[in-house]
């Protein structure tokens, strides 16, 4: 394989599937809509921890139900990628109000926002499923991680704060943390699946 896996018209999302695949070169360039993107050291990382059995193999035996409320696509497909490499459910939208209601539907164990999503934004979100969700963990998505962005970020009701490129070993390590969640089981019309 050459040094440049990536042909004209491909994107972030085909990097990541690329990886899942096997056949990654460990130098990239991407050229995502005119722009270049820095995602060497994220992808090298994720080659790194799949290749040696790293943090993807750790998440397998609990894996998560997962909501990602992210507007730039390639973001959000590469973050869904890395969360579905570890064995995760993953729910994906693209705006806060459908967010929202995604998070109402699925009953995630966790919610990752972008803090800068068009119409409500991420810390309108946050406060939106706080209200209603006192103990769903919420990560704030963002390429901003002053002080000052941080504090906004828990005092808006998130619990941690990632910034983007998102690194799969912070990502890993931030999902492990994570108590189990007890979902209300029901099956045969009984709550606790019928055990009883």
């Amino acid at each position: 394989m050459g040094d440049n896996l990536i042909g004209e018209g491909r994107n972030v999302a085909d990097v990541t599937t690329a990886v899942a695949n096997g056949d990654l070169s460990r130098k990239i360039t991407v050229d995502v809509k005119g722009e270049i993107l820095e995602v060497e050291n994220t992808i090298n990382s994720m080659v790194d921890q799949l290749s040696s059995g790293g943090a993807a193999d750790e998440a397998a035996p609990n894996p998560r139900r997962i909501v990602i409320v992210e507007d730039d696509e390639d973001a959000r497909e590469m973050l869904k990628a890395l969360l579905e490499l570890a064995s995760h459910e993953v729910h994906d939208v693209s705006d806060g109000r459908a967010g929202i209601e995604l998070v109402a539907s699925v009953a995630p164990d966790i919610v990752f926002v972008d803090i800068g999503l068009p119409g409500i934004d991420g810390y309108e979100v946050a406060r939106r499923l706080r209200e209603r969700h006192t103990d769903l963990p919420l990560v704030a998505l963002s390429g901003y991680g002053r002080s000052e962005d941080r504090r906004k970020a828990l005092e808006a009701g998130f619990d941690v704060h990632l910034l983007k490129p998102v690194d799969p070993e912070r990502l890993s390590t931030i999902i492990a943390a994570l108590p189990l969640r007890r979902r209300k089981q029901v099956a045969n019309d009984c709550p606790g699946g019928g055990l009883a």
